[in-house]
């Protein structure tokens, strides 16, 4: 006897508080891995030290960001699109004149 689930349609799921959680956990993640890289440089500095500085798991380092290297293109990233370049981009927003 051969047994399959019901062909059950995937529903779309969206929540304004867990997006501002993943955020500020993100934003964490960043905060404490630039200022561990700024003290002691980035071949110094472990996955886990990140996480411990973050008070995150080292595995939601991973989840977010994949490696060390993805941590630092998070880190490029915010830089050049951060809050600044969102400030100046939403008082642009709505301007038709060139």
């Amino acid at each position: 006897m051969e047994f399959t689930l019901p062909n059950m349609a995937t529903r779309s799921y969206r929540s304004e508080l867990r997006t501002r959680q993943a955020e500020t956990t993100r934003r964490k993640i960043i905060t404490a891995a630039k200022t561990l890289f700024s003290r002691h440089g980035i071949d110094q500095v472990t996955t886990a030290q990140i996480a411990a500085r973050a008070k995150v798991g080292v595995s939601t380092v991973y989840a977010l960001f994949g490696s060390k290297e993805g941590l630092l293109s998070g880190l490029m990233e915010d830089a050049i699109f951060g809050a600044r370049f969102r400030a100046a981009w939403s008082r642009l927003e709505g301007v038709t004149d060139p």
